[in-house]
This record gives structure tokens, sequence and C-alpha cells, in this order.
């Protein structure tokens, strides 16, 4: 299966059984914009995925998938990335490359760490690493400062990285089905633009109730819709 179309900006193989991608198989598709391959048997992506210098919207749902080449990262207008429900285990370090990522779907997979490179996701505005198998996340996370909508439930996260109080532009966070004990510490006027945190199913101590600085935020915000 090979394509070459210098004029095609939008693919759609979804649903289909492919197991593999030739390598050349995006070599003549430089203009494509938009490709889902989602629902399909697919192990990998080829490497020449990173000749799509106009891509913006890649969805890879629902495969097999288990790492991505290194050259994801040469994909420089990509905004949104669609790869729940995979076998992803890990992140290279090039993702931070991703400079106009907006939207990452990462649910459903069996990844164990972040890299830090996510520092330089800069215009990373919804994040959803739920169903997966964190334990942990980098301080960098804190630097993610468009991110509104950050969504980790059902990891392994056993505490919060301080720097998330820092996360300024944060609406809403879920953080259902881990295993937290306590929040960070905020001050007055940290986290100005949260609206929701969903804290469910964790291990905080019995009688253990939201900290009264995030009631506040959380009010303060309710008064001005």
């Amino acid at each position: 299966l090979t394509w070459s179309s210098a004029s095609l900006v939008e693919l759609s193989l979804h649903n289909n059984s492919i197991t593999q991608l030739p390598e050349g198989f995006f070599a003549g598709l430089r203009s494509l914009e938009r490709v889902d391959l989602s629902r399909n048997n697919l192990s990998g992506i080829p490497a020449a995925i990173g000749c799509l210098k106009e891509l913006r919207d890649m969805d890879v749902s629902y495969n097999r998938i288990a790492s991505f080449p290194s050259e994801i990262g040469m994909l420089q207008c990509l905004e949104i990335l669609n790869a729940r429900a995979n076998d992803v285990d890990g992140l290279a370090e090039t993702i931070g490359s991703l400079h106009a990522l907006q939207r990452l779907d990462l649910e459903r997979n069996q990844i164990t760490a972040l890299p830090r490179a996510i520092r330089e996701l800069r215009r990373l505005r919804w994040l959803n690493l739920s169903g997966n198998r964190l334990t942990a996340l980098p301080q960098e996370l804190g630097e993610l400062q468009d991110l509104e909508t950050l969504i980790l439930s059902e990891n392994q996260l056993t505490a919060i990285p301080i720097s998330f109080v820092q996360l300024a532009s944060l609406r809403q966070c879920h953080l259902d089905a881990n295993f937290l004990s306590e929040l960070p510490k905020i001050e007055d006027g940290m986290m100005p633009r949260l609206e929701f945190i969903s804290v469910a199913r964790n291990s905080f101590p019995k009688g253990w109730v939201m900290p009264l600085p995030y009631q506040i935020a959380l009010r303060r915000r309710s008064a001005e819709r």
C-alpha cells in the first residue's frame, strides 16, 4: 500500500485491519494536514512520519503501538495527537519538539513516567494520561502555562509535585483513583482559573477535607461566572 499525492490534505484509513505501514508510506504526502489511522492493528509508525511537515491532526487511537519513532519530533505543525488505547510504555525526549501541540490524548496506555521534555509543550491546553501506570510526575509539568485540562485518573500516583500549583491556566483537574494522601499547598491567588478538581478514590486519611485554599479558589471562580 503506497500513496503519492502532493495535494492530498486529509487521509482516513480508520477501522480497517492494517497491521503495518510501509516505511515509505508517507513520503509522497507532504501536504497532508490530517491523518486518521485509528482502530487498526498497527504496532508502530514509520519513521517517515517526520516528512509530514504540514500535519496538524494525527489520530492513531485504538491500535497496538508500543512507541513512537523519534522523528515524530519533526512534526512542527502538529496540534492534536490522539494515541489513546495503545501499548505505549514511554515517551521519547523528542516529544518536547512538538511546539505547536495543543491537545495530547494518551489515555489507556502503559506509560510509567513522563520525560522532562514535557516542559517544552508550551501551547498544550489539554492533556489526558488517565489509565496509565504513572507513579510520579516531573516537576517540569508545572511549566505548562497554557494547560487548561489535566486528566490523571486511574494511575498509581502517590504524590503531586509542588510545581502543580504553578499551572496558572488550569481549569479542570482529574486525579481520581490514585494513591494520593495529600495535595500540594497553595497560597491565595495561585491557580486563579481553577474551576473543578476531582480526587475521589485515593488514599486520603479518614475525615480528610479539601484544603481551604483549594476551596477558596473554586468558590472564587464559581462567583466570577
